[in-house]
C-alpha cells in the first residue's frame, strides 16, 4: 500500500502529460481512497469527488472517507467539490496499488464569494499556519515576478491576492522566527492554498536562523533580483512550477520539464542531448555549463528557463559569464541558454 498525505485546498492543475497519455488511458486501473477535511481536521461529508477525463466519481461519508475504483495508472487529475470550500485539486501520478490520500479543503470567505461573482481575473486565496495548525498574522507573502505583490496574513491567517494574468505563480512566505517558506504553483481561477510555517531547528547558530528565515542581506538581495528577473522576462522564457514537476518523479529535470505546460517550449531550445544549460543554483550558487539532467524533478521547488536573448534583466550576467558557459567543442550560441533551478527544502 502506497500512503501519501496531500496538503491542499483549491484549484490544483495537472502537469501536462504526452499526447499519448491524454489520448489513450492505460488498460490498468487502481483504486484511490483517503479523507477529505478542514485545515483544523474535522471531516467534510458530502464532497463530490471526480476523476478527469475518466467515469469514476464517488462522494465522502460522514467521517470525509472516499473510496474511488477504477482510476487509470497514469498521471490523473482528481477534483473535490463541496458547497461552502474552494474547490481543490489533485494531482497524482497513480501506480500499481492502492493510494491513499489525505486532502484539506479550506471554507470560503466572503472576499472568495464576491471574487467569483464579480471579476473576471484570478484569485489566490490561501492560509498560513503553523506546526498545531493555529493562524499565523503578520507572515508576510510575496509574490515573486508580480511586481513585488505582497501582503501579510490576517489574524486568522488569510491573505487573498488578484492577478490578472493566469500561469505560474511563485510566492514567499515569511516571519521572524520561522524558516522562510517558497511554493510555486499555476494559477488560472479561483484556488487555494494551505501554507504551514515551522519553527528553525534550536541547535541552529543566529546565522544559520537569519538564513533560514529569509531576511539576511544576501536572501533579500537574491529574490530581489529573482523577482525583477521573472518581471521581465520575454515570452519566450518560462517558469515551471514545483506542482508540475511533483507527478513526473525521480525524471531527470532537463526531460521533466518537456512534458510540462510551462516548459515545453523554452525547453525545445535544448537542442544538446544532454540536456545542458548555464546553470544558477537557488539563485545565487553558479554551477557553468551543467546538464540538467544530474537533478530529479522531485527534488526542484521550481526552474527558471531562458533560451538565448530571453533573459532581459541582465541578473544572470554577474553569476554566470561567458567563461564559466563556454564549450570549446561545439559551437555554441554566444548568448547562453541559462537555467536557475531552485531545489526543495528538505526538512
Amino acid at each position: 500500500m502506497i500512503k501519501r498525505i496531500v496538503v491542499v485546498a483549491g484549484w490544483f492543475l495537472i502537469a501536462s502529460v504526452p499526447a499519448r497519455a491524454q489520448i489513450e488511458r492505460p488498460v490498468v486501473e487502481i483504486t484511490v481512497s483517503g479523507r477529505v477535511s478542514t485545515v483544523t481536521g474535522s471531516p467534510i461529508s458530502g464532497a463530490a469527488i471526480t476523476v478527469v477525463g475518466s467515469k469514476s466519481a464517488t462522494r465522502t461519508d460522514s467521517a470525509g472517507g472516499f473510496r474511488l475504483a477504477r482510476v487509470p495508472n497514469d498521471v490523473v487529475t482528481i477534483e473535490f467539490h463541496r458547497l461552502g470550500y474552494v474547490p481543490a485539486m489533485v494531482t497524482l501520478n497513480a501506480t500499481n496499488g492502492t493510494d491513499t490520500l489525505f486532502v484539506q479543503m479550506l471554507a470560503n470567505t466572503p472576499t472568495v464569494d464576491t471574487f467569483k461573482v464579480t471579476a473576471t481575473t484570478n484569485l489566490l486565496a490561501g492560509i498560513v499556519l503553523d506546526a498545531q495548525n493555529q493562524p499565523v498574522s503578520g507572515a508576510l507573502v510575496t509574490l515573486v515576478g508580480r511586481k513585488s505583490l505582497e501582503m501579510e496574513s490576517g489574524a486568522d491567517g488569510w491573505f487573498t491576492f488578484s492577478v490578472e494574468r493566469p500561469g505560474p505563480v511563485v510566492f514567499r512566505v515569511k516571519k521572524p522566527g520561522f524558516a522562510s517558506l517558497t511554493e510555486s504553483l499555476r494559477l488560472d481561477g479561483v484556488r487555494g492554498v494551505v501554507l504551514h510555517l515551522l519553527k528553525p531547528s534550536a541547535n541552529l547558530t543566529r546565522i544559520q536562523k537569519s538564513d533560514a528565515d529569509g531576511y539576511n542581506n544576501r536572501m533579500v538581495f537574491v529574490w530581489h533580483q529573482t523577482d525583477h528577473r521573472m518581471a521581465v522576462k520575454s515570452s519566450r522564457a518560462a517558469i515551471v512550477t514545483r506542482e508540475e514537476l511533483a507527478p513526473l518523479g525521480a525524471m531527470p529535470l532537463g526531460n521533466a520539464v518537456r512534458f510540462t505546460k510551462s516548459g515545453r517550449g523554452a525547453a525545445n531550445f535544448l537542442t544538446n542531448q544532454n540536456n545542458e544549460a548555464c546553470v544558477l543554483l537557488d539563485g545565487y550558487r553558479p554551477m557553468g555549463l551543467t546538464s540538467l539532467d544530474i537533478y530529479r524533478a522531485s527534488d526542484v521547488e521550481f526552474v527558471e528557463l531562458y533560451p538565448p536573448g530571453s533573459e532581459m534583466s541582465g541578473s544572470l550576467d554577474g553569476y554566470l559569464n561567458i567563461t564559466l558557459c563556454s564549450d570549446p567543442f561545439k559551437k555554441r550560441d554566444l548568448r547562453p541558454y541559462y537555467a536557475v533551478v531552485w531545489m526543495r527544502l528538505q526538512n
